[in-house]
């Protein structure tokens, strides 16, 4: 549906003066998912199947707030299992639907927010596509929230993370 959603603003973007080397998603924990599998995604246009758009696609940031990035090591969860269903075991569909996979040296840039005491989704996630992202040389920030659970951030870190985002974007001339 993000996907679809990007393709829409891709389709439409005269009329809804809408200057396509500008758009950022953003996205926190399964947001965060499909904000990165949208972004990194690109032109691979896999999922893309009820909505077609013939150019050329491509994000010009991806914020990441705690998204699940590797969905392999979150297998025997009861909530990965959920939302895999009856694919829970089948390694390349696991692959196919976890964004660190996607990351190239042509990735747009990310910024990633999470908080090391994350129980839902583990802060090693975040930290794993981080790495992932610097050995292709995406340009990338990650900012750890030091105790932080799963999106309950103090105002404080809150206020932090919008300060360090825009300046990302910023320097992205975004």
């Amino acid at each position: 549906d993000v996907r679809c959603a990007l393709n829409y603003l891709y389709m439409h973007a005269e009329e809804l003066h809408i200057d396509t080397n500008k758009i950022v998603v953003m996205g926190g924990s399964s947001g965060g998912h499909l904000a990165l599998m949208t972004g990194l995604l690109g032109n691979d246009k896999k999922f893309d199947t009820n909505c077609q758009y013939k150019g050329e696609i491509k994000v010009a940031a991806i914020i990441d707030k705690y998204g699940v990035t590797d969905l392999g090591p979150l297998g025997k969860r009861k909530s990965a299992k959920n939302w895999l269903g009856k694919e829970f075991d089948n390694v390349e569909f696991i692959k196919s639907v976890s964004p660190i996979y996607y990351v190239t040296k042509n990735s747009p840039p990310v910024f990633i927010i999470h908080g090391d005491a994350d129980p839902t989704v583990p802060y090693e996630q975040s930290v794993a596509l981080y790495k992932k992202l610097q050995e292709a040389g995406v340009k990338s920030e990650f900012m750890t929230v030091p105790d932080g659970v799963h999106g309950k951030f103090s105002k404080e870190y809150k206020s932090q993370f919008s300060k360090a985002m825009w300046k990302f974007l910023n320097e992205l001339g975004l």
